[in-house]
């Protein structure tokens, strides 16, 4: 029997993820033309972010891609959902530092929530993609890369993942990798599979 806290937790957690997907969905973000030229033919901007990657006190940015159509192809599981690094510059330009294909997850990756993306932020030096999605067993997933001044990059921080089954909220099975599991893994050589 499930106890009513649970329900209350449950719907909560379902429009959340509701409202998130419709806010990241619903974003008609315009950039500059000094950004948008680093938007490759048939993708568009699915997400920003601006911070300071690279501890370098300017300001940079992330732009996550998505697939023109990828909303309505037959095998959205086969579209790439690029996550460029752009770094700002003292004459207010940027240039673009780094690309990974496969840190943000497909449209379809999700399950039945469908489109998993729920999200990039910058923290000085870090930055950290999430997901979220299931149906009867739910799961998050974030994905942390941190900048360093050494290799002159950013390499994967930390992946924290998380599941659980709407029928026992209490139960919430969560694994933490950090280096010490995956070694030195860069951004750009970053897969979602292997690491």
């Amino acid at each position: 029997m499930i106890k009513i806290p649970s329900i209350i937790l449950a719907s909560f957690l379902f429009c959340f993820v509701q409202l998130t997907a419709q806010n990241i969905g619903a974003n008609n973000i315009t950039l500059p033309n000094q950004l948008s030229k680093f938007i490759p033919k048939g993708y568009a901007l699915l997400d920003t972010a601006m911070g300071d990657l690279n501890l370098d006190k300017f300001q940079d940015m992330i732009l996550v891609l998505k697939a023109i159509g990828e909303d309505t192809a037959n095998d959205e599981a086969g579209f790439n959902r690029p996550l460029l690094i752009l770094l700002g510059h003292a004459d207010h330009t940027f240039s673009l530092a780094a690309r990974n294909d496969h840190v943000v997850y497909c449209f379809q990756c999700g399950g039945i929530f469908g489109d998993p993306y729920d999200g990039v932020e910058i923290k000085k030096g870090l930055f950290t993609v999430h997901h979220f999605g299931g149906s009867n067993d739910r799961w998050f997933n974030d994905i942390t890369f941190k900048y360093s001044k050494d290799m002159g990059t950013w390499c994967l921080f930390r992946i924290v993942n998380k599941g659980w089954n709407v029928a026992n909220l209490e139960k919430i099975d969560s694994t933490i990798k950090t280096k010490k599991d995956f070694g030195i893994v860069s951004f750009a050589k970053f897969t979602a599979d292997g690491n």
